[in-house]
Formats: C-alpha cells, structure tokens, sequence
C-alpha cells in the first residue's frame, strides 16, 4: 500500500509515536495516550483529536480488515468515518462456520486473524484443553481469551476469571485479577461472570468488599439470563436468610429444582439436603436424598460425594 502523507500541526509539542496498527500492546512514556496504534501528549485540542482520527483511519482504510474497522468505530463511534467503517465491515467480514468446534486450526487461526472474536474465543478453549489438533498452551489461550474479551466476548471474560480464580499450570491464583475479569465479562451480560461475581462480593474475595446484596443483586441478573449457577446461587441465599431476602426455604427448594433441571450439580446437592432433612416443603425422604447425592457425586460435585459417603456411613437410604 502506498503510504498517505498526513499533515500534523508542528507547533504541538509532546510525544509521537506511529506504529502499525496491529501493533500490540506498545510501550509509551508516562503521561501519554494511545489510540489505535498512535501516542500523543494529552491535550485538550479538537483539532488534534481530528487529526488523530484522520491519521488512524488512513492508516487502516486499504487493509480490508473488519477487526481494525471495528476497532476505529470503538475508539470513534461517531467519528467522520463511522459509516464507512460500518460498510467496509459488512464488506470484508468472513464467512464463520457454524460448527467452529469442528473447524481446522488453520481455518481458526485465520478467522482470528481478521478479528473473528468467536473464533478467538474456540482457540482459547482449544489450547486450554489441548483439543482441536492445539497443543496444550495457557499462554496462547490467555492470549486469545484477552482478544475476544476485547472485542467484546462476555463468555471469553469468564474463562479468563476462572483461570486466575483457580489457578492453573504456571499460573497461579490472583483474585483480584479474577474479580476483574468477572466484572468486564458482568459489564458484557454474561450470565456466568455475573454469578461468579457475586460469589466473590459474597465471599468478600478479591479486593471486594463483602457484600451480601451486591450478591443477590448479581445472582438475580444472573438467574434472569438463564444461568443454573445464579439460579442455584440464589436459593441458597434464600435458605440462609441473606442479601436482604427474608428466609423462604420453600422458594429455595423451587429454585434449586430449576437450576437442578439446567443441570446444576451443587444445585442437586442442594436438593438432596432439603429432602434428607425435610425442609422446603418436601416430604422428608432419604431414598430421594441418596440418589441425588449419587447424581451430584456422579456429576463431580463434592457436596454430593461428601452426603453420599455419609449416607453409606450411617446405612441410610437403603
């Protein structure tokens, strides 16, 4: 491409830098912004503002690529450019698959090389678990992960938060870096990251203050969007008299039974105590009881593994 001369007005002062506009993560001294590629002195000035738009949108117009068009439109919503950017994005944005669980790595690779966040997002999973013809890389899958959450995948925040949450090889737990990845993935709407945040403004984990209505508040939002985990997490606060609900056991039981039928294994855990002990308006039942602490254990749930070799120890059940 034959470069664009721009002309930028040489009384300001301060520090210009111009890289390639793929340029990741580039290095500017203290005091500076960036924006796409270009550092600049702070300044209050529309006219510059101006030229900086200028200079980023002909840095990127003949790359016919829609991850960088849409990254212009962030950083520009209502920029001089903003249509055009929209058009060139329809115009250039490749064909997905819609099995990218079944696409090559190659094919992956090259979706998210032109800024295909799900395709982003299934490398991370993909060199998280070694699958998909990946080797086993967290490097990588934080890597992409980061790419996706930026481009505004909710779902690729929440894998991030669980790494740093848990901890994982060569990567050991940060919580702080959790809470945050949880809250960019709740700012998204994904229902996942909205639960676990509220377990840790539950817990008061990661630099948050414990905060049981803050917890509510989130396993609420969660629930609505379909989560198990919020649905689960929020019966127990109703059985535990907490975030500001009154006590309603029946009501936890019902929202245990859902999360359960979504496929919640704490959730059937959970169940399984209230029959054991005849709480929630349930019958008490220890038959009920032991095989769901089985379907619970059965699903790895440790809640469920615990009852279960309780049952046993105490011949319980039948």
């Amino acid at each position: 491409m034959k470069p664009v001369p721009i002309s930028i007005d040489t009384k300001l002062t301060g520090t210009f830098v111009f890289l390639n506009p793929r340029a990741l993560k580039p290095s500017f001294p203290p005091g500076d912004t960036t924006s796409m590629g270009i550092a600049i002195a702070k300044r209050d000035n529309p006219d510059l503002n101006s030229q900086i738009e200028l200079a980023l949108w002909a840095s990127i117009v003949d790359l016919h690529d829609p991850g960088l068009y849409e990254d212009y439109l962030r950083r520009f919503p209502d920029g001089a450019f903003a249509a055009a950017a929209s058009t060139l994005i329809e115009k250039y944005r490749p064909v997905v698959p819609p099995d990218l669980d079944k696409a090559s790595l190659a094919d992956l690779i090259s979706l998210a090389k032109h800024g295909v966040r799900e395709a982003m997002t299934q490398l991370g999973g993909d060199y998280e678990r070694g699958s998909q013809g990946a080797e086993k890389d967290l490097k990588k899958a934080i890597a992409y992960y980061t790419g996706a959450a930026e481009k505004g995948d909710g779902s690729a925040a929440h894998r991030l938060g669980q790494i740093y949450y848990r901890g994982r090889e060569g990567i050991p737990v940060h919580l702080q870096e959790a809470a945050l990845w949880y809250q960019r993935g709740a700012d998204l709407g994904d229902p996942e990251s909205l639960s676990d945040l509220g377990l840790m403004y539950q817990e008061g984990r990661g630099g948050l203050a414990q905060d049981d209505r803050k917890a509510v508040d989130l396993y609420q939002k969660a629930a609505d969007l379909g989560s198990a985990t919020g649905i689960s997490n929020l019966g127990c606060m109703y059985a535990q008299d907490r975030g500001g609900l009154a006590q309603d056991e029946r009501r936890a039981a019902e929202l245990y039974q859902q999360a359960a039928d979504l496929g919640s294994a704490l959730a059937v855990a959970n169940l399984g105590g209230m029959y054991l002990e005849g709480r929630g308006g349930l019958a008490r039942d220890d038959r009920r009881a032991v095989e769901l602490f089985q379907n619970a254990a059965d699903l790895g749930e440790p809640e469920g593994i615990v009852n279960l070799a309780v049952m046993y120890q105490h011949g319980r059940g039948g």
